[in-house]
């Protein structure tokens, strides 16, 4: 039997799939699942950056930022940052653990978003620990 009283943890720097919605650019949009990278884990939400498939805004038609290495981070294919406001989500929408960040994605983080050099500097942390020597710990 599960244990449905167990606090489900999360961690700076974990790539996760979970229910969040880009309503500021599309009124419309649905919850749909998609990739998050956690920025700073709280109590019942936790601060995030959103990562999508679609290279430019719908909104301006602008491009947005490239993910250097998807496949590190736990993608299965091209992504690109969201945009350059973090986003809030409910711990309880978070639905899996995918992967972790390495370090050029939290290049690509520090140069476009507006976070603060502290969340910047536990990210740096965490990919370091996840993918030491060139290899990275799937799953971990």
């Amino acid at each position: 039997m599960k244990d449905v009283n167990r606090k489900i943890e999360h961690a700076v720097g974990e790539v996760v799939l979970g229910t969040f919605g880009n309503f500021l650019e599309n009124p419309n949009a649905d919850r749909k699942p998609r990739p998050l990278v956690v920025l700073h884990p709280g109590k019942c939400q936790h601060l995030v950056a959103g990562l999508t498939s679609q290279q430019c805004y719908r909104s301006s038609g602008g491009r947005r930022r490239a993910i250097p290495n998807p496949g590190r981070c736990g993608l299965h294919g091209p992504g690109f940052l969201w945009g350059q406001r973090p986003g809030r989500i409910s711990r309880l929408d978070i639905r899996r653990h995918i992967g972790w960040v390495d370090e050029d994605l939290v290049d690509v983080i520090a140069a476009t978003m507006h976070v603060s050099t502290d969340i910047i500097m536990r990210l740096r942390q965490a990919a370091r620990e996840r993918h030491k020597h060139g290899t990275w710990q799937c799953g971990a």
